[in-house]
């Protein structure tokens, strides 16, 4: 009976114990947030713990400091630009004596000439606490474009947000129903997909320069075609040859286009921009994915 009375004193205690470790660990957060806000990079670098880790940003697990270093010195060399660091909620648990995990949602504005670029960042943290001081052990980002809601929207009419992964497969659909239908006007009107894409691809040469050759190509390349699909792999990459396999565009029915049309269509575009860096492009179909292939000449 002793033993439950006093347990039953010391929940109390224990309850606000950890109310003030909550405290203490979201006043941590704010001040690092702050601290990103006032560009205080050095004693941002001082909040993480050495051997600290993230998820987010690629495709494993990285070293923290090493990531974030690069992002700090960018925004530290650019010039005319603001940057507002927007915390809009944070949710704590208390996981052990010295440790808390806390999530916070945080609106990441920059803005300056000829720049805007706005990001949600639902961030999971792991606080790690030697001597009364909070560090930040782990990191996992889930980076997302916002949606944001005007004050006078009513419930009914808001927005509600969708995983990135979602946006990017609305976005490539969208991007092929529109080349779709180009390839299905130009039919209309006499003009081949063959010829379109040569068309088309001398044009959009013009942003890659020749003077970058292939082996820029390899880099350009790579990092475009991860934009325009949602399935990449990687078959061959050399000193002479690119092979990347990908998820082509369907076809609606909408548009009196062919999945052949298509083909030729973006085969003679990517042709042209691989010429413009002195190589060559070929594209096979095997009913699924399309082989991507390039050879520099």
């Amino acid at each position: 009976m002793k033993k439950v009375l006093s347990l039953f004193l010391l929940f109390p205690a224990l309850v606000f114990a950890q109310n003030d470790q909550i405290k203490s660990a979201e006043d941590f957060m704010q001040e690092y947030f702050q601290l990103f806000d006032d560009k205080q990079w050095d004693s941002v670098l001082e909040m993480y713990t050495d051997d600290s880790q993230v998820v987010g940003f690629g495709s494993s697990i990285m070293s923290l400091p090493k990531v974030m270093k690069p992002v700090m010195d960018e925004r530290s060399k650019a010039e005319n630009i603001s940057q507002n660091i927007n915390v809009e909620w944070i949710e704590t648990q208390i996981t052990g004596p010295n440790t808390a995990l806390v999530t916070a949602k945080v609106i990441d504005s920059i803005s300056g000439e000829n720049l805007t670029r706005i990001t949600e960042n639902i961030s999971t943290f792991l606080l790690e606490q030697t001597d009364g001081v909070w560090k930040i052990k782990m990191m996992i980002n889930n980076q997302n474009f916002p949606i944001l809601n005007g004050k006078n929207i009513g419930e009914k009419f808001l927005m509600n947000n969708a995983p990135a992964s979602r946006r990017f497969s609305l976005s490539t659909n969208i991007m092929y129903d529109f080349m779709c239908s180009m390839v299905d006007y130009n039919k209309r009107n006499g003009l081949s997909p063959e010829e379109l894409g040569n068309i088309v691809g001398e044009n959009y040469s013009k942003n890659w320069e020749r003077s970058r050759t292939y082996d820029n190509l390899l880099i350009d390349f790579s990092n475009y075609v991860i934009g325009i699909t949602t399935y990449v792999e990687l078959v061959e990459k050399n000193d002479t040859t690119l092979v990347v396999k990908i998820l082509p565009p369907s076809v609606s029915k909408a548009w009196k286009v062919t999945r052949n049309d298509m083909v030729s269509f973006t085969q003679n575009m990517w042709y042209q921009i691989a010429r413009n860096m002195e190589s060559d492009c070929t594209i096979t179909d095997d009913g699924r994915y399309w082989t991507v292939v390039m050879n520099k000449k």
